[in-house]
């Protein structure tokens, strides 16, 4: 007797494949007097053999390259399936855990008996419970710690047996980015309400005040729910056309803050600088904005621009050479008793270096490094006499007497000199 496989032809030429069967026919004495070839076309079953060995390659590729661990199950509970993402996730090779009870090996303790009874009250009702949804529970490694898990856990029947899959997923990495974005936004909250500075969350879109912290309730005079209640563009005073002016100028200035005029709930108007930039909050992208009061700074800047606009009022009228320089010896201003002296126009000496275009040259760079160092170090003489240049090359010997120049803020910014012609003061005396 033999049994195998041969290719065989049919009339049309088509080779095919046929299960040939060999048996040998005896006489009563035993001997063989004839055999009998029985032949089976197999080509259907070739076929099947076939597309069962293409679907088992990819099911395997599917279970070595999935993302998700998948663990297969049957109804008595033992793991008949296990990829190597899972192999990754709670440590055991898949030759170890084949055909062991899968609830002593990922499980923790506590919970195998609620998953024995629910797989037992499955396989009686086949009414699922946790079926076909994630959950998140805790799961077992092999080295007995536990780690969160994401489950989800579907069933099939092969033939009458139930059999399961779970799809798995390790969330350690995501619950601690939940964790510390809640921690992050937990203590961004903490600032936010404790700061001094006046602060609101505004929609970017509509313009909304989503919040705003305790200084903000203490500075505009609403209590939180009024003043969530409202835009930004109620507390605005300005016409959208000036915003939009003032911020062309920022971006001009290259600036990060804005000046706006804010309305109080009482009706009072401040002047603000405002510094808005995008936080992400709850998974919305929101504008923080940090509003700071400068109405008596704008203030104290006017009185000081008409304080210096007398200062040079002054300086123009007097019969005395009057000059002022930045902190690098650059002309600001120089009055009309000068450009008479030295035969020069106002639109030819404003900006020049002073000592570059009136000292003679023998001098200019010593005494500009001495000024420069004076001014920096706050230390400029109160008189000096030198000589300055004419245009027509003349020496002129001035007599000066020097203040070191302040802003606002205090900060040095320059000099402002009045001299005096020696020549003129020997002549009158």
């Amino acid at each position: 007797h033999w049994s195998g496989e041969i290719w065989n032809r049919r009339r049309n030429g088509e080779v095919y494949p046929e299960q040939l069967t060999i048996s040998s026919v005896s006489s009563v004495q035993g001997k063989v007097i004839q055999y009998v070839g029985v032949f089976n076309d197999i080509t259907q079953r070739k076929k099947a053999e076939k597309a069962l060995r293409v679907s088992e390659a990819r099911l395997s590729a599917m279970l070595s390259t999935a993302i998700d661990g998948i663990i297969g199950m049957d109804s008595s509970g033992r793991v008949i399936e296990f990829n190597p993402t899972a192999e990754k996730i709670f440590g055991w090779k898949r030759e170890e855990v084949i055909g062991q009870e899968l609830s002593h090996l990922i499980v923790p303790e506590r919970y195998r008996d609620a998953h024995n009874k629910g797989l037992t009250r499955f396989l009686k009702s086949h009414k699922p419970k946790l079926l076909n949804r994630f959950v998140e529970i805790s799961g077992l490694k092999k080295d007995g710690s536990e780690i969160p898990i994401e489950l989800s856990v579907t069933t099939f029947q092969d033939g009458d047996k139930d059999l399961f899959i779970g799809y798995v997923r390790d969330i350690t990495e995501r619950n601690e980015a939940k964790k510390a974005l809640v921690e992050s936004e937990n203590h961004y909250r903490s600032l936010f309400e404790e700061s001094s500075i006046v602060m609101l969350l505004i929609d970017p879109d509509s313009g909304h005040i989503i919040d705003g912290n305790h200084a903000a309730i203490s500075y505009y005079g609403y209590n939180r729910d009024d003043l969530k209640s409202l835009t930004i563009n109620q507390i605005n005073t300005l016409p959208q056309n000036e915003i939009m002016s003032e911020m062309a100028r920022a971006r001009e200035q290259k600036r990060s803050y804005f000046e706006f005029i804010h309305r109080l709930a009482n009706g009072e108007t401040r002047e603000v600088q405002v510094s808005s930039g995008p936080i992400t909050i709850g998974g919305n992208v929101l504008l923080l904005s940090t509003i700071l009061d400068i109405s008596e700074h704008k203030q104290a800047q006017q009185s000081w621009v008409e304080s210096e606009r007398r200062f040079r009022d002054l300086l123009s009228d007097v019969q005395l050479v009057a000059i002022m320089l930045d902190m690098k010896g650059h002309i600001t201003f120089c009055n009309d008793y000068l450009l008479e002296m030295t035969g020069w126009k106002r639109d030819e000496v404003i900006g020049k270096n002073w000592f570059l275009h009136f000292l003679p040259a023998k001098v200019q760079m010593e005494v500009s490094k001495i000024f420069i160092s004076a001014v920096m170090s706050g230390t400029l003489a109160d008189h000096f006499e030198n000589e300055i240049l004419t245009r027509q090359g003349e020496l002129r010997s001035i007599v000066w007497n020097n203040t070191i120049l302040h802003d606002i803020d205090g900060d040095i910014i320059g000099t402002a000199s009045l001299g005096v012609d020696c020549l003129w003061r020997r002549w009158r005396r």
